[in-house]
């Protein structure tokens, strides 16, 4: 057996990351002691809500992390489509949190998301891959809500489905919510958007000019859209921390504000959350 240990990650990334936010790096054990604290304590649920904010909380620490895994070793670029992520799952948390009203909405729509998947399955994989029974049993539930979920064509007027369980789906529900999230919709939601796909600006934003002309794909680190992202990615968990402390009652302000005013610290300073839409921070 080869005793030499494949490493991953890049630590040359990674040293340069700390040089660039040394302060930031240096503050991370107390941020993730307060997410331990916020998301992974015991929490009294009294019904449904208060189990969808406390996945949804738990979710947006873990999508944190992830993001900083990436940032930390130089794929900026990587990082900013999972900041569409932990963007959505922060506003549809802030959303329930004030429209509780509409947790039904939001939970019964996976009958609808499972429908569909059970239909593509079947349509790849055949119709023996599912079992006919699940299948109609689904079916049948899914036809039964169905009108909720239906929005008219723009061509014709007729009622057809909707692509989500919150009609007019990301932008509106930003709208209902606030001006805290409504002032990150560009930078977390839509330019990340730009680079889950396949898109021409994807790829072309890859392209670099070597010195004899040619053009070749560009390997090099991100470190400006990494510095941006953790940035605002650190805002977004600090806002779900709040919602968290708000929604259960949890007696940390006084840590709370001693976080934010460290995010201040960090990030107006130094301009962390430039980005290509408005250069503004998060909070």
């Amino acid at each position: 057996m080869n005793d030499d240990a494949v490493e991953f990650g890049k630590p040359s990334e990674q040293r340069a990351f700390n040089a660039r936010h040394q302060d930031f790096v240096a503050y991370l054990p107390s941020l993730e002691k307060l997410g331990n604290a916020v998301f992974n304590g015991k929490l009294t649920l009294s019904g449904e809500a208060d189990l969808v904010i406390c996945l949804l909380g738990g979710r947006s620490f873990e999508e944190f992390n992830e993001i900083l895994l990436l940032c930390a070793n130089g794929y900026g670029i990587a990082a900013m489509r999972l900041l569409r992520g932990l963007f959505e799952t922060a506003l549809t948390a802030r959303f329930l949190h004030v429209n509780p009203e509409r947790i039904a909405d939001y939970l019964d729509f996976a009958t609808i998301d499972e429908f569909k998947f059970l239909q593509a399955k079947r349509r790849i994989d055949g119709e023996s891959s599912v079992d006919q029974g699940q299948f109609e049993a689904v079916r049948k539930e899914r036809d039964a809500m169905l009108s909720r979920y239906t929005i008219p064509c723009k061509k014709c007027g007729e009622p057809g489905p909707a692509p989500s369980w919150f009609r007019g789906g990301v932008p509106s529900m930003v709208d209902a919510v606030g001006p805290e999230l409504r002032a990150l919709l560009l930078q977390a939601y839509y330019e990340p958007t730009r680079r889950i796909h396949a898109s021409v600006r994807s790829i072309l934003e890859r392209m670099q000019k070597n010195l004899n002309g040619s053009l070749s794909f560009d390997v090099d680190s991100q470190h400006r859209q990494a510095d941006w992202v953790i940035c605002t990615s650190h805002g977004l968990l600090l806002s779900a921390i709040e919602l968290q402390v708000e929604h259960f009652g949890l007696k940390m302000e006084g840590e709370l504000q001693i976080h934010n005013e460290a995010f201040t610290g960090f990030w107006r300073s130094r301009k962390g959350g430039e980005s290509e839409s408005d250069g503004q921070t998060p909070r």
